[in-house]
């Protein structure tokens, strides 16, 4: 993720280099110019600066950023998000294991839900299309296990993943097949980056 260029992010521009040590510009470009600046009199290879710094404010302010082109999932605008999830449900049905996922602890689903409620990308899915939805709710009621949390009523759909999170938040790990690679372009604070289950 990267910070919104055409935005000033909270409390300005700024990176903390050190315990104690914040650097700080009015412009981003005069931020990056401080860190090389810092790295090379305090013998640190300089590295990226201008990454370190959207990785910084995205991991605080996510809704400060956006999805780079480059990643593998672009958020789109007017993308159907009744169609990603439809999609999504009809794969995971379909590498459901005999017996069913086994589906994580209620009190993990719990922690998951509340880190999917305060993301910017739970965005709702549903559309216009009665039947589509009725449909996938089936599938996605199957795929879950019938199984529901308090926290429920509040949870829509990633919009960066493409799942239903009332779903999501129930399954292993495994059945999300997630590459290093795509665990990288998930927002910083989300479940799935952080999950080991």
């Amino acid at each position: 993720m990267k910070l919104n260029r055409g935005v000033v992010p909270p409390n300005n521009f700024h990176y903390p280099v050190d315990k104690g040590v914040v650097l700080r510009a009015s412009t981003l470009d005069l931020l990056i110019k401080e860190i090389e600046t810092w790295r090379t009199q305090n013998g640190i290879p300089v590295g990226n600066p201008e990454k370190d710094i959207d990785d910084y404010f995205c991991s605080k302010w996510p809704h400060y950023c956006q999805v780079e082109r480059s990643e593998e999932v672009l958020i789109q605008k007017n993308s159907n998000m009744l169609k990603q999830v439809n999609g999504w449900a009809a794969i995971t049905m379909r590498n459901t294991p005999q017996g069913g996922y086994q589906l994580v602890d209620q009190n993990v689903a719990t922690e998951r839900a509340a880190k999917c409620l305060e993301c910017p990308f739970n965005r709702n899915w549903r559309g216009s299309c009665g039947t589509c939805m009725s449909a996938t709710d089936t599938i996605l009621i199957r795929i879950r296990q019938l199984r529901k949390i308090t926290l429920d009523e509040s949870l829509l759909g990633c919009s960066v993943n493409g799942f239903d999170c009332k779903t999501a938040i129930h399954l292993p790990e495994t059945a999300f097949q997630l590459t290093d690679e795509k665990k990288q372009s998930l927002p910083q604070n989300c479940w799935l980056k952080q999950s080991t289950s």
